[in-house]
């Protein structure tokens, strides 16, 4: 199977990115890494797979049990997983890899500690094949977090056999490889062009029908398209809204939507002035044309947003804030977001009525992703996602001063050759690999 996406990374572990996690190394990241539990897919009354959220199931674990206080889950681990590396999975695997979430302050330790696990010393070996996790008090959240793919459970046996002795968490060999007891195996990264994903014929829940899969660099949204209708890929991924559009009703090709947890946020950071005056900043949210983004960027193909346009307050708070004759900003997007300039145009246009000089901004991604970290950016646009649904985004959030205005919440989408099949609908969007199969 053939994925066509926009770029291939240069670090492939998750835990390692800071302030948002690129669409393909999180691809990667969920082919290669398996849960201790899991969350069965159904097929709802439309015919379509989705993921029943309700109901957990073993996957890594055999099984568990909860101490009469709550306080202490003991995990059961199945025998005889074997990563793609030859080795079994024990409970180390699963200490060390908590311990290396929150040594390097990642994600998962951001989705840990909202879930009630405050620190690694919360999770201990206690047989070979039995981990305990003991909570400083119970938690609702607890039981679901086993279920979420943050943190990876890594084989540790392969990681310390790869890396030297300097580099106690593997982050310079984790950063172009894998190490996971899931369905498939990062297998070689060709440069900034390919990535092959190998599948793992030892993997619990059997092996996967699609043996190989390639990810290939195919930078422009175009190119990635026509590349899907020539047939020249199974998958194109991250296409935007237009030419998403232009796929519909091709009868070689199935492109469908739905509601997801994809957001467009507009940031601004109170480090710069005038962002750091409230009523600018509610100014700003009345300001957004929210209607127009929905339907002139995204077709309609969006969840709603509890928001309006609403200019004569937009205008009322800017005189209030002594701005009445407007100011000049800039703002800040990724070049290789045609989404994101569609939105940022619509801004700027509308903006012109409040007397909002808007000067759009286009940066190579890698210079966004730093000036970002850095808040070098007085304001900027970016797409967001749940990592999981068990958390809000300001939970999760690098950057809690940087105020994050919601600007569209447009539906997930799957453009894929129609004799693909299997694809489940997650809240984050993205494909399992090892669900699909040509047909």
């Amino acid at each position: 199977m053939i994925v066509g996406v926009q770029a291939i990374p240069a670090c492939f572990d998750a835990e390692q990115h800071r302030a948002g996690i690129p669409p393909e190394a999180l691809d990667v990241h969920f082919q290669v890494y398996d849960t201790l539990l899991r969350h069965p897919v159904r097929t709802d009354s439309a015919g379509h797979r989705s993921v029943d959220f309700d109901v957990m199931q073993p996957g890594l674990l055999q099984s568990w049990d909860t101490s009469a206080d709550g306080r202490t889950w003991s995990l059961q681990l199945r025998r005889s997983v074997i990563s793609a590396a030859g080795n079994e999975l024990t409970a180390h695997d699963v200490k060390w890899s908590w311990e290396r979430a929150f040594a390097l302050n990642s994600w998962s330790a951001r989705i840990a500690r909202a879930c009630g696990v405050s620190s690694p010393d919360c999770v201990r070996v206690a047989q070979t094949y039995t981990v305990q996790f003991r909570l400083e008090a119970p938690h609702e959240r607890f039981p679901a977090v086993l279920a979420a793919p943050f943190p990876a459970i890594h084989d540790l046996e392969f990681v310390r056999h790869e890396c030297p002795v300097g580099d106690p968490w593997g982050d310079s060999w984790l950063r172009g490889h894998a190490a996971g007891f899931g369905p498939y195996t990062l297998d070689e990264v060709v440069g900034g062009e390919e990535a092959h994903l190998r599948a793992n014929l030892h993997y619990v829940g059997g092996a996967a029908r699609e043996k190989r899969v390639l990810l290939r660099a195919i930078p422009v949204a175009r190119d990635r398209a026509e590349a899907l209708l020539r047939g020249g890929v199974d998958i194109a991924a991250d296409l935007p809204a237009a030419e998403l559009a232009c796929l519909k009703g091709q009868p070689a090709v199935s492109a469908s939507h739905f509601p997801g947890s994809r957001e467009i946020v507009l940031r601004t950071d109170p480090a710069f002035p005038p962002f750091d005056q409230p009523r600018v900043l509610d100014a700003l949210a009345a300001a957004v044309p929210y209607e127009a983004v929905a339907r002139d960027v995204f077709a309609g193909a969006v969840r709603p947003l509890r928001a309006e346009q609403d200019q004569r307050r937009a205008r009322s708070l800017l005189r209030e804030a002594g701005y009445g004759s407007g100011f000049r900003f800039s703002l800040s997007l990724p070049d290789d977001h045609p989404d994101l300039a569609a939105v940022a145009q619509a801004i700027q246009i509308d903006a012109i009525r409040l007397n909002l000089k808007v000067v759009v901004e286009r940066l190579n991604p890698s210079l966004f992703a730093r000036q970002k970290v850095a808040r070098q950016l007085p304001a900027y646009l970016e797409e967001r996602q749940l990592l999981t649904p068990l958390t809000s985004p300001a939970e999760l959030e690098p950057l809690p001063r940087v105020k994050a205005i919601p600007v569209a919440q447009p539906h997930c989408w799957l453009a894929a050759r129609a004799n693909v099949d299997g694809f489940a609908r997650r809240p984050d969007g993205r494909p399992r690999y090892f669900e699909l199969r040509k047909l």
